[in-house]
């Protein structure tokens, strides 16, 4: 499991308050400007989603289109978007929602990724815990042969929803 690179995260953190402690004239800006780590998210499904939501938009549009989505797509029983939930939504409530056709497409095939599969090896569907368990390459390879997920799309989940900050080959 990767959760220990937000170890690394932490790590700057704490090297900037070495540094703030050794140079007192850093201690302005290093206040002004303080390191907030990442988080690790809760639900690596919701932030795939999230990431096609984003693309190519700008943010304040973005967040408007991701909070109707989010009202449509949210099951009640776990109070989150899941994909079982994604994928009894009608297209044309995503298209209502803001989404492109396209996009609305993305994350149904994303939804649905998370939902098929024979339950191991290959062609087990993605989940949580494997998303986390793969290695950057395996990373890689799952989400960019999913259409709407391209090399910066993955390279961003990995460094802000799973907490990798080495990413770069």
């Amino acid at each position: 499991c990767r959760a220990a690179s937000f170890g690394a995260l932490r790590a700057a953190a704490a090297a900037a308050a070495h540094l703030a402690a050794a140079d007192p004239s850093l201690r302005p800006l290093l206040a002004r400007y303080a390191y907030a780590p990442p988080q690790p998210v809760a639900c690596c499904f919701g932030a795939l989603a999230r990431t096609v939501v984003f693309q190519q938009l700008a943010t304040k549009a973005a967040r408007t289109i991701h909070g109707r989505f989010v009202e449509a797509c949210t099951c009640p029983a776990e109070r989150k978007v899941t994909p079982a939930r994604v994928l009894e939504v009608e297209v044309s409530t995503l298209r209502a929602a803001g989404l492109s056709e396209r996009k609305a497409m993305y994350i149904k095939g994303l939804a649905e990724a998370f939902s098929a599969g024979d339950g191991d090896g290959d062609h087990a569907p993605l989940s949580d815990e494997r998303l986390r368990a793969m290695s950057d390459a395996e990373l890689m390879a799952s989400l960019t042969a999913l259409k709407g997920f391209g090399c910066w799309s993955v390279h961003m989940f990995m460094i802000f929803s799973l907490g990798r900050p080495d990413i770069l080959p």
